[in-house]
């Protein structure tokens, strides 16, 4: 019979020898734990090794630093604390110093920042405490970044938002861009809007608005408030007096800070100006009451009234005679008379005097 060399053995399970059962370099197996036991040199500790992968990892220190938990976890560290405590401030301090790169299959926290790509989705970036929190897999093709951002978007598709509660309200509107905080606040179903500024949009439940300045559009939310163009800081902010909120418009464009309508029946209103007031639906006011002139360089082209009680020309000018160049309604002056164009190159004139 051939010869057999036995280690000092045990199969019960967990049993572990202790410092007084070995000596130094002698071995002991545990059959049934598949763990290998050998006595360190001082005769003061066991050490173990073991062929089971997803064996218990026991906290301990490496190096100094502390590693795992008090209770072992089946597979994995639950914990590294390093002997530094205070914030990484580059990419070589802290308690964790990671040299090379980190593959991470699932969304991280750090800090309390979520990273990552949400609950759900597809295609999708996630940075933020509370950032993208009701996703599922109907989302696609979002981007949100900053605390709450995207917060309750559900099934949207393609929306952006960039700032604290930005799209804060969005679920099911799709293709929406906010950035700023606040921005896009309200809105819920409305798709393709797009924000830049501090509360920007910030009460619209509709489509195809475009807003850009603090609180541009800010109170837009009333039935047909679509396909409006606010730039300005709190432009389309108001009414005309300065103080009702400007809830519904439709096709409108308002530019300038503090621009109003007029109110609520807004519809394709154009309005520019630094605080220049609306007239009213199917209207343009260029300007305020302080505007002394407005230039138009090339060939205005009206199909509709000049409303006033006076047409003004500002620059005199003398065609060289009858037929001085010139376009069939032209009109000029001069100190003596008044001229008129009735065809091409065709001129003709009448005497003034002061009554």
């Amino acid at each position: 019979m051939t010869d057999q060399i036995r280690f000092k053995r045990s199969s019960t399970a967990a049993a572990v020898p202790t410092t007084s059962q070995l000596v130094a370099g002698e071995l002991a197996i545990n059959t049934t734990d598949g763990k290998l036991f050998a006595e360190n040199t001082a005769g003061t500790s066991v050490f173990t090794w073991s062929n089971d992968a997803g064996a218990a990892i026991t906290g301990g220190t490496i190096n100094g630093a502390t590693v795992g938990a008090t209770t072992a976890a089946s597979g994995r560290f639950t914990t590294i604390t390093g002997t530094s405590t205070t914030a990484s401030t580059s990419s070589t301090t802290g308690a964790l110093i990671v040299a090379g790169g980190a593959g991470i299959a699932s969304d991280s926290h750090i800090n309390s920042v979520r990273v990552g790509r949400g609950a759900a989705g597809t295609n999708i970036t996630v940075v933020g405490v509370n950032t993208g929190s009701q996703l599922t897999s109907a989302a696609e093709g979002c981007t949100m970044v900053g605390y709450q951002a995207g917060f309750w978007n559900s099934s949207g598709d393609g929306n952006t938002s960039l700032g604290q509660n930005s799209l804060l309200n969005t679920r099911t509107g799709s293709w929406n861009s906010g950035f700023g905080i606040n921005a896009l606040y309200t809105n819920q179903s409305g798709s393709h809007n797009s924000t830049l500024g501090l509360e920007g949009l910030y009460s619209v439940t509709h489509s195809y608005n475009t807003s850009v300045g603090s609180t541009a559009g800010y109170a837009l939310t009333g039935s047909g408030s679509e396909h409006n163009v606010v730039i300005g800081y709190a432009a389309a902010r108001y009414h005309s007096n300065g103080s009702t909120a400007l809830t519904t418009a439709g096709s409108c464009v308002y530019i300038g800070s503090q621009v109003r309508g007029l109110n609520n029946s807004d519809s394709n209103s154009i309005v520019i100006g630094a605080s220049a007031i609306g007239d009213g639906a199917n209207t343009t006011v260029l300007g305020t009451s302080s505007t002394t002139q407005t230039k138009l360089h090339g060939t205005a082209t009206s199909v509709g009234i000049i409303s006033g009680d006076r047409l003004r020309v500002v620059n005199a000018k003398t065609p060289s005679s009858a037929s001085d160049t010139g376009t069939a309604g032209d009109i000029c002056w001069d100190a003596s008379y008044l001229y008129v164009c009735t065809a091409t190159n065709t001129w003709r004139r009448i005497a003034h005097a002061t009554w």
